[in-house]
């Protein structure tokens, strides 16, 4: 018997706020926003159930937002933290592109993204500007994989695996650090203090980038899944093992939704229970957050429309995740 209801009817608020942001031309307000403001909307429609809505929101991004080259550009532009993080909102796109069967956006936007990748499995950051050896992050990289995933393109994915299987092995302080940004020399740990929280998790503090670990374990567990590869599973465990070592904020911030995704996952496979005791911390977290009318909020990045349009989308898809990992892992 399941008792992930209260799960359930946050994703149905958050799904209804998502749904009432929707403009007759299928766009999602405000436009203005560009991609921030919708990238991870076709995902969670597509979890939920609203495939016309997903379809409609593809069908204006395709006449106003994307180019032959498969890139997601043109009338409206791509505002920071998008342009830093270039191919983070594309990958997205093509995840709930693919899921809702619209092909003719995704397979052109995954062509696109693969395009992107370097010869050591990783995605540069900033995107098509990136010259050879440019650094990767642990951010955007595991949702590219993920991406490649969905379309099968295993092969490009297990590269990306492989590459974060390494950046394990490269670490030098294990149990306390998580370096995630790595360019052609090898982990990047040299860098200004004050931008210490863009390069590195660091255990002994709160307000550190929990999400690493979760979008690392959620993307390997699924790779486990089409591969068969063992070393993908045991390196989405460090992952999260990892995540349980840092402050006492890890499972109850904005930033701790993708522990609790890639927890479930991990309990779906395993059914180990660590994960499971983690994927509902992280769930309770996000059922007690969630705002009156729907939504959620980051304050960490702003209190801007895309901002919240961003965090209610994925944390709808989190919790559709989080579902899913605990239906495996109690069938198992």
């Amino acid at each position: 018997m399941n008792d992930w209801q209260h799960y359930q009817t946050a994703i149905d608020r958050g799904i209804a706020w998502l749904l009432e942001q929707q403009n007759p031309d299928g766009s999602m307000h405000p436009v203005e926003e560009g991609i921030g403001g919708y990238y991870k909307a076709p995902y969670a429609f597509s979890l939920t159930g609203n495939v016309a809505a997903g379809v409609r929101l593809l069908d204006w991004v395709g006449e106003n937002n994307f180019a032959a080259d498969g890139d997601f550009k043109g009338r409206w532009p791509r505002l920071e933290p998008h342009g830093k993080y270039y191919h983070y909102a594309n990958s997205w796109m093509v995840c709930g592109a693919e899921r809702l069967g619209q092909f003719d956006i995704s397979r052109p936007a995954a062509e696109f993204l693969m395009s992107l990748q370097n010869d050591w499995g990783g995605f540069p950051t900033v995107g098509p500007s990136a010259k050879a050896g440019d650094s990767i992050d642990l951010m955007s990289t595991p949702i590219a994989g993920l991406a490649c995933l969905w379309v099968g393109a295993v092969e490009s994915a297990q590269r990306t695996g492989d590459l974060l299987v390494k950046m394990l092995e490269e670490q030098p302080m294990p149990d306390e650090r998580m370096y995630f940004i790595r360019d052609a020399n090898g982990l990047v740990v040299d860098f200004p203090q004050d931008e210490a929280t863009q390069h590195v998790i660091d255990t002994a503090k709160e307000k550190q980038w929990y999400f690493i670990g979760g979008a690392c374990a959620a993307f390997l567990v699924r790779l486990c899944r089409a591969s068969g590869g063992s070393r993908y599973l045991n390196a989405a465990q460090q992952y999260i093992d990892f995540c349980t070592r840092c402050g006492p904020d890890r499972y109850s911030t904005p930033q701790s939704g993708k522990v609790g995704w890639g927890s479930a996952l991990l309990y779906g496979m395993t059914g180990d229970d660590k994960y499971e005791k983690i994927a509902r911390a992280v769930g309770d977290y996000l059922v007690e957050s969630q705002q009156e009318d729907g939504t959620w909020r980051n304050p960490a990045v702003s209190e801007e429309a895309y901002v919240i349009m961003d965090a209610t989308a994925e944390f709808v898809v989190e919790l559709c995740e989080i579902i899913e990992g605990f239906a495996m892992g109690q069938r198992a």
